[in-house]
């Protein structure tokens, strides 16, 4: 198995040579909205984020199959991510999930990513059997009480590390490399922490990795990371935001689909003001090829995104190193059509 990284940094593309693509690299299935933890750092965390998102729940297992039904008509993916905004390991049939889309073999690759609070034996030994290629874990904090401050719980970091010590002791136990095991930690802009954290899962997971934060999509200007670090500790922005531009790639070359069906265009875009379509509605392949998808394109190629709502004060973009911001005007017109300029 490739380190986790290695996948994001040394497999890199241009994107803009592969554009127009036919169907979508990579989608985003959010199983569930739901989870334990409100994260300071996480849309979750805001005192309006139900009213805004509406009903809380987890995709049933013939929705999911229905949305599997839609992704093979348009065609194999890079990656398939069982994520988004809420816990994965909250839908009770995740693992049958997984292993329905691994079958129909859907993307070359499939990720979860998971707090590990629910990650006991049992459910351990399901991903393990399901296909899954890579389990990421977002670790918030090693010290107790930070860790509580962050997620707002008194979940005991002990129980987290516990979990993810005995999965790897269990696939590794049944002679199994996958799904390779990446565990990170939000920089704590601590040396002592980062250090702690560091030497604490250094024999357990496969890839250890402190990440940088981001502050989602800044929707109504909400400053999650102030929230996170406080006023006194603030992430260096130029660090979080290493490529800057103006014409955002994910529009390109990726799908979220929401619990509810709702399709959007970002993986950040909690509030989904970047909405598309509805899977439940139309087809993946309609709504990757519609006037609505085109419309949105058209947007960011005018340099206009600020007149989207998700889209305006957003410095996601500015986190990965594809660039669109000199595309031909060929290569414009195949993408939205002349006649869209």
């Amino acid at each position: 198995m490739k380190k986790y990284s290695e996948l994001r940094d040394t497999e890199r593309f241009s994107v803009e040579r592969l554009l127009p693509l036919k169907f979508p690299l990579s989608i985003y299935i959010e199983t569930t909205n739901r989870c334990g933890f409100r994260c300071r750092y996480c849309p979750l965390s805001l005192s309006d984020y139900a009213k805004i998102i509406g009903e809380s729940r987890n995709m049933s297992l013939l929705e999911f199959k229905n949305i599997c039904d839609s992704i093979q008509v348009g065609g194999r993916l890079k990656v398939l991510r069982f994520y988004l905004m809420g816990e994965p390991l909250l839908n009770p049939h995740l693992s049958e999930m997984i292993k329905v889309a691994c079958q129909m073999r859907l993307a070359e690759r499939t990720e979860i990513t998971t707090n590990a609070v629910l990650l006991n034996g049992e459910k351990s030994r399901e991903i393990i059997n399901s296909g899954l290629d890579y389990l990421r874990v977002s670790i918030s904090s090693v010290d107790q009480s930070r860790h509580e401050y962050i997620t707002q719980t008194n979940i005991q970091v002990e129980h987290i590390y516990s979990n993810i010590k005995q999965f790897k002791q269990i696939r590794d136990g049944m002679g199994r490399q996958k799904p390779f095991l990446y565990v990170k930690m939000l920089d704590s802009l601590n040396n002592v922490e980062n250090l702690k954290f560091l030497q604490m899962y250094q024999a357990v997971g496969d890839e250890i990795v402190i990440e940088k934060p981001m502050n989602w999509d800044s929707f109504n200007n909400h400053d999650l990371l102030r929230s996170t670090y406080k006023e006194d500790k603030m992430p260096d922005s130029e660090g979080m935001y290493p490529y800057p531009k103006t014409v955002c790639p994910f529009p390109f070359y990726t799908l979220a689909v929401n619990v509810n069906g709702d399709v959007t265009v970002c993986c950040v875009d909690w509030n989904k003001g970047t909405k598309v379509g509805n899977v439940f509605e139309a087809t993946l392949k309609s709504i990757w090829d519609g006037d609505e998808m085109r419309d949105f394109r058209r947007m960011h190629i005018l340099r206009k995104r600020t007149l989207n709502s998700s889209c305006a004060n957003c410095q996601f973009l500015s986190t990965v190193p594809d660039n669109l911001d000199n595309m031909s005007e060929s290569k414009i017109k195949a993408i939205i059509g002349s006649s869209q300029l």
